[in-house]
């Protein structure tokens, strides 16, 4: 019987020192002799930026990595162009500011193998360029559910997941281009697919490590980050919906920015990280409804 084989899909852009580390991780991975796998590299610059990394990396791996250019700068439309170069059945995705640890894939694969499910997501953590308090870091943490954990379509992310190449090749199932530019094509992919009926699952042991950058590490990029995400969650919940649903939900969004605006003066006893707490639910609630009104654009 023949082993499965794995193509890890990475698209990257303008960040040639975080690909070279992680394509040197790539290329030590345990396998435990269960699968071969390659690399699909996919590189969103028009320039080929990362090329010359990707040559490098290319000469002394001695695992197979193929690189190809997504002119237009859509990561949606890299991600396709990643799956559509993906040799066997099963791809993995990791982002290009991401460290695995050396049983990242086996672990990934051993619930995908043992529990025959549809994906495996696994566990990201945070680790900081520059130091800061204690209260900022805090905010950089997802709560990772337990292994195992059927999961809903908020919970998935394509930074660290194990997927059945089938369901993305399937007509229909592609990333969303129109989500490619503000970002969540992944959430909105894997909604999709969870609505057709395919189970993902979490593995806490599959762990990548994702920089925070000095740049990111502020409490005004992370306003900036969820005002983002929740414009493309509001359009991700009531795409499809009907007029009434839509009213419904911004009128909640609207009764959440209205109640956390009148608590906020009220947690600065609490102390700052619990005003940002605060803060990061109302600009959230205020995304979702720009998300709706202005349709992604």
């Amino acid at each position: 019987m023949a082993i499965e084989h794995i193509t890890v899909c990475l698209c990257t852009f303008k960040r040639a020192a975080l690909l070279e580390k992680l394509l040197y991780k790539l290329e030590s991975l345990n396998t435990q002799g269960r699968f071969t796998y390659s690399v699909s590299v996919v590189d969103n610059d028009y320039a080929g930026s990362a090329k010359a990394v990707v040559s490098h990396a290319i000469e002394r791996a001695v695992i197979d990595i193929v690189y190809d250019i997504e002119p237009q700068q859509n990561i949606a439309m890299a991600r396709n162009r990643a799956v559509r170069n993906a040799k066997g059945g099963v791809i993995a995705f990791i982002d290009d500011d991401e460290l695995p640890d050396k049983d990242w894939l086996l672990n990934l694969y051993d619930v995908y193998d043992t529990r025959k499910v549809s994906g495996v997501v696994g566990a990201v953590i945070p680790y900081f360029e520059v130091d800061g308090p204690d209260w900022l870091k805090r905010f950089y943490y997802r709560a990772e559910p337990p292994t195992l954990t059927v999961l809903n379509w908020k919970d998935t992310r394509s930074g660290n997941v194990m997927l059945d190449k089938r369901m993305i090749v399937d007509e229909g199932n592609y990333f969303e281009p129109g989500y490619g530019i503000t970002g969540s094509e992944d959430i909105h992919c894997f909604k999709r697919m969870i609505e057709k009926g395919h189970i993902f699952v979490s593995c806490k042991e599959a762990v990548v490590k994702e920089l925070v950058p000095k740049e990111r590490f502020k409490a005004g990029w992370l306003i900036k980050r969820v005002l983002r995400t929740g414009g493309t969650y509001g359009r991700i919940k009531t795409e499809g919906r009907s007029a009434v649903y839509t009213s419904l939900f911004v009128a909640r969004s609207l009764t959440l920015v209205f109640v956390g605006t009148m608590l906020l003066p009220f947690t600065i006893i609490s102390g700052i990280g619990t005003s940002l707490k605060y803060i990061l639910k109302i600009v959230t609630n205020i995304g979702k409804i720009a998300g709706i009104i202005g349709g992604g654009r």
